[in-house]
């Protein structure tokens, strides 16, 4: 049964007179969803859920939903009627290089970020500089 199908079910009158056991509509199964990369279940134990139950997931550290600093890094997806999840997210790097000046060179945002922006990019020096890191 999916979305406003009706289901309908048989009891049978026994030799005893009594009717057999009654069926129960229960809710879809979701299970949980496979993850995408860069991110994780919020709590640790994440049950499995059910139609109209909700999961939290977070991005890990240095990604986001969007790559711009300070970016939401967390979202819900909800159990669907036919048993699939919605709201899945993709988690991006974040953009550690927004409005970094490295004077003779460039920025170059890590492709495995910490979370921790100081150590989430470098300076790619242009030829006869160095990266000089403030301290």
């Amino acid at each position: 049964g999916g979305l406003g199908s009706v289901m309908t079910f048989k009891r049978k009158c026994q030799a005893d007179g009594t009717f057999t056991a009654a069926s129960q509509c229960q809710p879809v199964k979701c299970g949980l969803p496979a993850l995408r990369p860069n991110s994780a279940f919020a709590e640790e134990t994440a049950a499995p859920k059910t139609f109209s139950q909700a999961v939290a997931i977070r991005c890990h550290p240095g990604f986001a939903l969007e790559p711009e600093m300070g970016a939401v890094a967390a979202f819900e997806a909800t159990c669907e009627a036919n048993g699939a999840f919605s709201g899945m997210r993709d988690c991006v790097n974040v953009n550690d290089c927004a409005g970094v000046k490295c004077g003779e060179g460039k920025c170059v945002d890590n492709a495995k970020p910490t979370g921790n922006h100081p150590e989430d990019y470098h300076c790619d020096c242009n030829s006869g500089f160095e990266e000089l890191i403030d301290e």
